[in-house]
């Protein structure tokens, strides 16, 4: 719980959401039979409206979180609501020249590169400012979304537990807080997993949209023979495979034609000059604060084949084997790179989540926790 006092919001509210959760299962499981039923329609609930009311309180508690994501996503709704280029809006060097955040993507005071995000986010995040002004509403929202695909993709006491999680873990607030866009990704990511099972006509688009939130995101394509029914039919594979990198294109090559140079500053060149901070959760961060050699940027890349091998030869080929797989593959590419936030490892856990969403078959939702 150490997140949730590092939050400038109301943490109090924190604290009387997950009362209420206990109190609502101590009191339902005293006066009936505490049934997956019976978690669905009155537990859940309250943690949906819980962190609802929870995440507005913090947005509203800090209009003007002190870091440049927000800033920068800020900036890009503002250039597209203006019908501007967002790969075009720069943001001022709020950390000064001391700082090694920017170096040497600074000039005059300002970052020469725009918005360092896939369009996708930049769509995403519109409708959250132009209602509100704040595009965190957007991430807000997409966390609730979540947790309801994770929660009835495949209702069973695992799903409900994943959904829960997805919330109730107290660093779901600091990304909605500071702004972090992993939110985004885990949305897509979830309709992934709910097209898998439920619409698979729909499933290479919706991959290829869960693929467009992020860059590093491109590699998973690779995992998407897990997706496939067995025996695999690798002319479908293939096909299926073009038509979500064909979304990705289609995303990236307005923006890119719009203007290139900017484009390519923002997503890729910003990505290979920043420099290794040593306030990150990587090997290369931990080796520059020991005073060690610096590992080279081109480290997370190499072990990428080695995890896609791993995860088609050893993960079971179905959607959890697919959840899990891309979790694993992802965790020591972010822990290799010199940019291993902690709100990245936030994304692997949601998939884990999801994992546990699609790992067995739906229970009756008669069933309680004794039955177990």
């Amino acid at each position: 719980m150490y997140a949730a006092y590092q939050l400038t919001g109301p943490r109090s509210d924190v604290a009387l959401w997950l009362l209420v959760i206990g109190l609502a299962v101590v009191y339902l499981g005293a006066k009936e039979r505490l049934t997956l039923q019976t978690c669905l329609r009155r537990i859940f609930p309250i943690v949906l409206i819980g962190f609802l009311i929870i995440g507005i309180r913090t947005i509203r508690s800090t209009p003007d979180p002190d870091i440049d994501v927000f800033l920068v996503q800020q900036a890009a709704a503002k250039a597209m609501v203006s019908f501007q280029n967002p790969y075009t809006a720069t943001i001022p060097d709020i950390y000064g020249p001391s700082s090694p955040y920017y170096y040497p993507m600074v000039e005059n005071g300002r970052t020469t590169y725009g918005f360092p995000y896939p369009p996708l986010v930049a769509f995403l995040e519109l409708p959250g400012f132009l209602l509100t002004h704040d595009i965190r509403y957007t991430h807000v929202f997409a966390l609730l979304l979540s947790s309801c695909l994770i929660a009835f993709i495949r209702p069973s006491w695992l799903s409900l537990c994943g959904a829960i999680l997805l919330l109730v873990h107290p660093f779901s607030l600091m990304l909605v807080q500071y702004a972090w866009t992993e939110p985004s990704a885990i949305l897509f990511f979830s309709l992934t997993l709910f097209c898998a099972l439920r619409y698979s006509k729909a499933l290479p688009y919706v991959l290829g949209l869960f693929l467009a939130t992020k860059q590093p995101m491109l590699a998973i394509v690779a995992l998407a023979p897990l997706l496939a029914r067995d025996p695999w039919d690798w002319k479908t594979i293939i096909t299926d495979g073009l038509k979500s990198l064909a979304v990705v294109c289609a995303l990236y090559l307005p923006f890119f034609v719009w203007n290139r140079q900017a484009f390519v500053a923002s997503l890729i060149t910003v990505q290979l000059c920043a420099p290794t901070r040593t306030d990150l959760i990587s090997y290369p961060a931990y080796f520059v604060k020991e005073g060690w050699f610096v590992l080279p940027a081109w480290l997370p890349f190499l072990y990428l084949p080695v995890g896609i091998y791993l995860g088609l030869r050893r993960a079971p080929r179905s959607p959890a084997g697919f959840a899990a797989a891309a979790a694993l593959l992802l965790i020591p590419f972010f822990a290799l790179s010199r940019h291993g936030a902690p709100n990245y490892y936030f994304l692997e856990l949601a998939m884990l989540c999801g994992a546990l969403a699609v790992a067995t078959p739906a229970t009756g939702t008669n069933q309680s926790l004794s039955g177990l």
